[in-house]
């Protein structure tokens, strides 16, 4: 299904906009009753001023278009309306429309920790970078003799070298500090 502006026509006007700019919407896994979808910029930011009744009513309505079925294509004066090369179509619903009961959205571009972004590797920094940030405080002295105290440890999806932008990362970044800590405390 296109999701876009015809010359003569808003195709599908019952889908919203910010569902048309969705980066995907499918099952977590083959045959879920969830879906997941993923919502970047502004759509995001639109995302988290809505109820949860109105975009339940929009993924509904998004849904039950992508699942129906096209018609005979329309016709007018003998010849099929096109459409970027191919025959425009009505569309009817199948079967009984839709219905979710649930939404769980984040709240990444409100939310002060996060201001709508997790991390990435910007043009001209490495993996050093990030190994450099997940470093605790104070930075280890080779003058003195016996270990220094740990003040600040940090952990996190962007401290970790491989995973950065991850579950994952912030998962194996919280087990490295955990593990820094135990051998710091043994070697006291």
């Amino acid at each position: 299904m296109a999701f876009h502006r015809s010359d003569s026509e808003v195709r599908h006007e019952e889908i919203p906009w910010w569902m048309r700019r969705t980066a995907s919407l499918c099952p977590i896994y083959h045959n879920s009753d969830v879906l997941l979808s993923w919502f970047a910029g502004e759509e995001a930011l639109q995302l988290e001023t809505l109820t949860d009744e109105e975009i339940i009513a929009g993924i509904s309505s998004t849904v039950n278009c992508l699942l129906s079925q096209p018609e005979e294509p329309q016709v007018k004066s003998g010849t099929p309306e096109l459409c970027n090369g191919n025959v425009k179509s009505a569309h009817r619903f199948v079967g009984s429309d839709v219905k979710f009961k649930k939404v769980l959205k984040s709240r990444w571009g409100t939310d002060p920790l996060f201001l709508g972004s997790y991390s990435y590797v910007a043009v001209g920094s490495s993996g050093d970078d990030l190994d450099t940030m997940a470093e605790p405080l104070p930075r280890e002295s080779h003058e003195i003799s016996t270990s220094p105290e740990l003040q600040i440890l940090f952990a996190g999806e962007g401290t970790h070298r491989t995973h950065y932008s991850t579950t994952h990362g912030a998962y194996f970044s919280g087990i490295r500090e955990a593990d820094r800590l135990l051998q710091h405390y043994d070697s006291v």
